[in-house]
């Protein structure tokens, strides 16, 4: 199997609901090359916000949310990767997103966590499980939260 050499960044940015901060965050990304993106944080309110989004990303954007809460997961990935999308899985509450696909030829598993900020046991078994179900190689990224 062969190996993916991609630029990943991740950042939880916040939020990203007004056009000043997804400017910010999309030129941030441009300026350092980021051929895929783990975002966390978008609280993004409904998908009208993350087409906003995706109107000013030169590539494909893949986007969790949950209405009304500070949370919301997103992955975007740079037009000038080969990709083509396999699977994608999600969690209920906007705090997981993996994509299953091919980048370049590659199988990987994409997947971004933006992880409560309590204990909250069953969080890390229901990403494994999820995961589980997924084959490739895993670039696991996001704000774990580390709860101790």
């Amino acid at each position: 199997m062969g190996n993916v050499d991609v630029n990943i960044v991740s950042w939880n940015i916040n939020g990203c609901d007004t056009p000043v901060k997804r400017k910010k965050v999309l030129s941030y990304l441009k300026s350092h090359n980021a051929d895929i993106a783990y975002i966390q944080e978008t609280h993004f309110a409904n998908e009208n916000e993350a087409l906003k989004l995706k109107r000013d990303w030169v590539g494909k954007v893949f986007h969790n949310s949950r209405s009304s809460e500070s949370r919301g997961v997103m992955i975007l990935i740079n037009k000038r990767l080969n990709f083509v999308l396999l699977k994608e899985s999600r969690d209920e509450d906007g705090r997981v997103l993996a994509l299953q696909a091919l980048i370049n030829g590659v199988q990987v598993v994409l997947c971004n966590i933006y992880a409560p900020n309590r204990n909250e046991p069953n969080f890390m078994d229901e990403v494994n499980k999820m995961l589980g179900n997924m084959k490739g190689q895993i670039l696991l990224g996001g704000d774990f939260n580390n709860v101790m």
